[in-house]
């Protein structure tokens, strides 16, 4: 089933790439940002990748995932991959003076995508699937509420 929206909006990588790291707290020690992680388990969680100390790089480890968890569990032989987090919501409604919402040429690409993935060819979707269909819908609708055009 090729769905192209999940690769424009919400992709995943293996946990060999990149994490972008910035100096956090008191010793600042390199840390990511908060993303989400998919565990050998199957299992999804918000967690943040550090970079270790001088002392633990001479015995060659390089970093470690820890759960964003109050107990800041100790991911790092679990994950697998990252992807971002969605952004949270504003909690703002669009007002009544809203006459309609621009959609780009990917965004429209994108809603075609899905409708093919739900109708298309008939075959059954599976859990990911499904699951990664529903998060990249619900992105785009972020995103394009965000493009109303309100009466003048």
């Amino acid at each position: 089933m090729g769905i192209n929206i999940e690769a424009n909006i919400m992709s995943w990588f293996p946990v060999s790439r990149f994490l972008p790291l910035t100096p956090i707290g008191e010793f600042g020690w390199p840390q990511s940002k908060l993303v989400m992680v998919a565990t050998k388990s199957g299992n999804q969680q918000p967690a943040t990748y550090q970079r270790c100390s001088a002392d633990e790089e001479d015995r060659h480890i390089p970093g470690r995932w820890t759960s964003a968890c109050r107990d800041g569990w100790d991911l790092t032989e679990e994950v697998t991959d990252w992807r971002e987090l969605f952004e949270p919501p504003t909690g703002q409604m669009p007002s009544d003076s809203v006459s309609g919402y621009f959609l780009d040429s990917d965004q429209l690409a994108a809603l075609r995508g899905v409708s093919k993935a739900i109708y298309g060819d008939g075959q059954p979707m599976t859990h990911d699937a499904r699951r990664d269909l529903a998060n990249g819908l619900w992105r785009l609708l972020g995103q394009i509420s965000d493009q109303a055009i309100k009466d003048v």
